[in-house]
């Protein structure tokens, strides 16, 4: 269970590095909002699809692990 944590702990710091990004820019640049959350949803979106693969390892291998501790 702790690598799967890590992996969700790891997407939720890049969705929030990515939010803190947007938020800075948009308030640095006025009038470019629409452009940068629009960028920045894109962004979350590969940030969510990189993290699908890494997620399942690691939950595999936590199963696995606890398969074998219990078994």
């Amino acid at each position: 269970m702790r690598r799967t944590l890590v992996e969700l702990m790891f997407l939720a710091l890049g969705l929030g590095v990515a939010m803190t990004i947007a938020s800075v820019a948009v308030w640095a640049v006025p009038g470019t909002g629409r452009a940068v959350w629009g960028v920045t949803y894109v962004v979350m979106i590969f940030d969510v699809l990189l993290q699908v693969r890494p997620i399942r390892r690691a939950w595999q291998l936590d199963h696995a692990n606890t398969q074998t501790v219990d078994g």
